[in-house]
């Protein structure tokens, strides 16, 4: 069902109002998911799931009980809280434990729009298969809408309610033979607002290109330009390792740069910025975190200085900080001219169009280890001059932002595998990326 603001802060009020306890937290979230997969230029699957759940949260003193549940008739609430009570009592006492929030004032994010014709992600599809079979190539994809709710209150008074709803679509296209291979996303809050064509165009391209005879580069340092999807997983690695008191107790990359005064570690060229900003329209999202706390504009690099990090309610009241919730979009700063511009100001380097099985390998430093996946080229003289086999890679989005040297314009980014609902990143030339070995993969 589509739910309307009432009908959610009924639930969140009915649930207030049954549970026991010193203080109450509840959220109710409702999501509605559509998908189309389609593999082997045929439609495979497609369907629908809808769910919505009541989160409640007691506490009885610093002891705190939390029950999940998703039947809403008033015995099942009732229910729930009994049981958040009963675990709240079996709960030791939180030395950490910070009382919920009282009324907030939270910015408008049009994060929302009108919902999804559903003949729009049947005609998507048909689009992109269609234009795969003309140029006798493989294609695979998934497309995805999900629209979601959420209220929120706390026994103190806060209360706050969004709707929010985003598309997704990703495809994988494959000469016959399976030698090449090219990968493209996008996202937008509407089925409709996908430029399919566009997306089959460049998948396309990437896996027409990267079947030709492939090159095998040595492993080791190169100039490499990583397109935004890549740069939008880098970005990620640097902004979900960014917090205050992970810094303050050794164990952040930040821990060398920690003291009392306001925190300006200049880490990248002056031209990298990143802030966060629920009512940008450019990447519209969320106005608040799980507690409650407001998003709003917040600054984290600033002329390549790292000047803010989220911090929680409990670490910022203890030593005098700011409360900052994590970040709930990230748009990173560019440059200008598009992707084929940044190619041909490019005399030598490599190419990476997507990054793949990313994991860590050093939390202080932020080294990470992944690999190139479905088109890795060489470019010579402001062209692609050849494909290459793919390469594994060891680096950190420290090394690689420091050495970031152009950018293209920053635009709308999917990193892949992560989320790419609220990124907006550029590519970027880099210089030193290493590539610690070849990978023998498509």
């Amino acid at each position: 069902m589509n739910w309307t603001e009432e009908q959610a802060f009924d639930k969140v009020e009915e649930a207030l109002n049954l549970a026991g306890g010193d203080d109450v937290r509840v959220q109710f979230s409702a999501r509605r998911r559509k998908n189309l997969r389609y593999a082997a230029n045929e439609v495979t699957t497609s369907g629908q799931d809808d769910d919505h759940t009541l989160t409640i949260s007691v506490s009885l003193g610093q002891q705190t009980g939390t029950a999940v549940g998703n039947q809403l008739d008033t015995d099942s609430i009732r229910e729930l809280a009994k049981q958040a009570e009963q675990l709240a009592r079996l709960s030791p006492p939180d030395p950490e434990f910070m009382p919920s929030l009282g009324k907030q004032t939270y910015v408008t994010s049009l994060s929302h729009a009108a919902d999804t014709n559903p003949s729009a992600t049947a005609q998507g599809a048909a689009r992109c298969l269609g234009a795969a079979r003309g140029r006798g190539l493989v294609a695979s994809g998934f497309i995805t809408s999900t629209d979601e709710w959420r209220a929120f209150g706390t026994r103190n008074g806060c209360r706050a309610f969004q709707r929010h709803n985003q598309a997704t679509v990703s495809q994988t296209s494959r000469t016959p033979d399976g030698a090449g291979s090219g990968w493209h996303s996008a996202t937008a809050r509407r089925v409709e607002d996908l430029d399919f064509d566009r997306l089959a165009q460049i998948s396309m391209d990437k896996a027409e290109a990267s079947a030709q005879p492939l090159q095998t580069l040595e492993p080791g340092r190169y100039i490499t330009l990583l397109e935004p999807s890549a740069v939008a997983n880098m970005a990620n690695l640097l902004r979900y390792n960014l917090n205050r008191r992970s810094m303050d107790e050794g164990r952040s990359f930040l821990s060398e740069h920690r003291g009392d005064g306001p925190l300006d570690v200049k880490l990248f060229p002056d031209w990298i910025e990143a802030y966060s900003a629920p009512g940008d329209p450019r990447c519209p999202t969320w106005s608040w975190d799980g507690e409650g706390r407001p998003h709003g504009l917040t600054r984290w690099i600033r002329k390549g200085a790292i000047r803010e990090l989220p911090c929680d309610r409990f670490w910022a009241q203890k030593h005098g900080l700011r409360s900052l919730p994590s970040p709930p979009n990230w748009i990173l700063s560019g440059k200008q001219g598009s992707l084929s511009e940044l190619i041909a100001r490019t005399q030598r380097g490599v190419l990476v169009t997507s990054l793949w099985y990313i994991r860590q390998v050093d939390p202080r430093t932020l080294e990470h280890t992944g690999l190139t996946r479905d088109g890795l080229f060489w470019i010579e003289d402001g062209r692609i001059a050849h494909p290459l086999k793919n390469m594994r890679f060891n680096d950190s989005p420290l090394g690689v932002f420091a050495n970031a040297f152009d950018a293209s314009a920053s635009d709308r980014a999917v990193p892949r595998r992560g989320g790419g609902d609220a990124m907006h990143a550029p590519a970027i030339l880099t210089s030193d990326f290493h590539f610690s070995s070849v990978s023998e993969a498509v």
